[in-house]
């Protein structure tokens, strides 16, 4: 149970860091930006995060008192509450974007890039945190393995692939629109392996 939890969590610092490198080829400007954006979406991501640790406690404590049926219920409204939430959220950090950028800096061109990150990535919140928050879901069923899967293959082959495939075309862009298109698989690949997966009961 604890060798996939572990390469979960490294698939996630592989991902940042390989993505500093990918960021690393562009200007100082679109490097500050980057770091501006990441600091308001890591953020954002406390409650996301917060949530998906309880939810593996609330599903490994019903599915271990043979309550499945709560354990779905505790399922469900993890996501979706959130989900409802930070895309709320998000939306707002797209309306306010540039103001958001000029409390870290009065740089006009790193208040630019960082905008344009918080542009593309706000909308996608609430799916991100959806995507990490079934990932607790799998924890707590013991399924730690479907769990480093669904956060392995989001953040290396398709956030990371995306942004480095798209590089060359696009710029800067690239690695924005990777975050927000990472995050919405991951939320549609969750969605769709807790109704194949028979998660609810124990491992």
């Amino acid at each position: 149970l604890g060798v996939p939890a572990s390469l979960e969590t490294t698939a996630i610092a592989v991902s940042v860091s390989a993505m500093l490198f990918v960021v690393g080829r562009f200007p100082p400007a679109v490097v500050a930006g980057f770091g501006v954006g990441e600091r308001v979406l890591s953020l954002m991501f406390l409650p996301a995060i917060g949530v998906a640790s309880a939810t593996t406690t609330m599903v490994g404590q019903n599915l271990g008192a043979d309550r499945p049926a709560r354990a779905r219920a505790a399922a469900r409204m993890a996501v979706g509450y959130p989900f409802v939430a930070l895309t709320g959220l998000g939306l707002v950090v797209l309306a306010v974007a540039p103001s958001i950028a000029r409390v870290f800096t009065t740089d006009a061109a790193v208040v630019g890039h960082a905008a344009r990150f918080l542009v593309y990535t706000g909308p996608a919140f609430g799916v991100e945190a959806a995507a990490r928050i079934y990932s607790g879901v799998f924890r707590g069923a013991g399924r730690t393995g479907v769990a480093f899967a669904l956060t392995g293959v989001t953040f290396l082959p398709v956030r990371l692939g995306l942004a480095w495939a798209l590089l060359d075309p696009l710029g800067p862009t690239a690695v924005w629109a990777a975050y927000a298109l990472s995050g919405a698989f991951g939320a549609a690949l969750g969605f769709a392996l807790v109704r194949v997966v028979d998660w609810d009961r124990l491992a």
